[in-house]
């Protein structure tokens, strides 16, 4: 048995948490002060800096890159709005490849602007995923689908259910020579009665889990996120599902209007909140 609190290397920022306000060497260096083992950076976090700096700088901290935020949408319009956005998120899974990163996120993308077309929308999000796929595998980077609240259906992710992208996962790669994955969000599908089923099913494929509650009642659906009211249910279920000694959990605490203050990397807290009474078997 161990306690997930005594182990903080098992824990992995999802740099947003910080507002994007504090340069990426900087929380490098916090969170390798606290002992975490890895971070999830943004995109627009990279943009200003050297990502070669950044790799070297990880490496001599001892951390690792759990994933790298996000895809740029693939639903568009037009099939040259389309092309452009697989040719920028085959430049991240460059970019991924340089920080060594376990898996690139995917979200999505919404209905395209000016149609109500669900369907078409998905279709476009699978030729995409499909396209980059042999990229992925020669980086070595996998992709990561990342199923979103149904309430961002319209304008965020069209993936919406575990389940949908378990099914995206066998449609595209049956026999998972591209390590095509999943990320399981705490916040994003806690609500789903299939959920149990979905995560045994999905196994090997899980390649994330992200950590943060749903507030009630939420009236940003981006940033209306907390850590400690889940502690004794939502997340001690999670681990009991996912059944492994290896977790790693992304910790995707955001700030709310209505908790106020961003305490992120502040104090020791941020695990106490996560990990008291938290136990995963060996």
């Amino acid at each position: 048995m161990r306690d997930l609190l005594q182990r903080p290397d098992l824990f992995s920022i999802n740099t947003a948490t910080l507002g994007y306000k504090t340069p990426l060497p900087a929380i490098i260096d916090a969170c390798a002060a606290r002992g975490i083992g890895a971070i999830a950076p943004w995109r627009r976090e990279l943009q200003s800096e050297d990502l070669q700096q950044i790799a070297r700088q990880l490496a001599a901290s001892n951390m690792n890159v759990s994933g790298l935020c996000r895809s740029t949408y693939y639903t568009a319009p037009t099939l040259a709005e389309r092309k452009l956005a697989i040719d920028d998120n085959r430049r991240a899974l460059d970019d991924a490849a340089v920080l060594n990163a376990a898996c690139y996120m995917q979200v999505v993308g919404g209905l395209p602007m000016g149609t109500k077309d669900l369907y078409e929308a998905r279709e476009q999000v699978k030729q995409g995923i499909r396209q980059l796929l042999p990229h992925s595998k020669e980086v070595g980077v996998p992709i990561a689908l990342e199923p979103l609240h149904p309430m961002t259906a319209a304008d965020r992710s069209c993936l919406c259910t575990l389940r949908q992208a378990l099914d995206w996962c066998d449609e595209l790669d049956p026999d998972g020579e591209f390590g095509l994955g999943v990320a399981v969000d705490v916040y994003h599908v806690w609500w789903d009665p299939d959920l149990a089923s979905q995560i045994l099913r999905a196994g090997k494929r899980i390649l994330a889990f992200h950590v943060s509650d749903w507030l009630v009642p939420t009236t940003d659906l981006v940033n209306d996120r907390e850590c400690r009211e889940m502690v004794s249910s939502i997340f001690r279920q999670f681990v009991g599902w996912l059944k492994t000694p290896d977790l790693m959990a992304l910790l995707n605490w955001k700030y709310s209007h209505r908790t106020g203050g961003r305490k992120i990397l502040t104090a020791r807290w941020i695990l106490a909140s996560i990990a008291s009474h938290i136990i995963v078997k060996e």
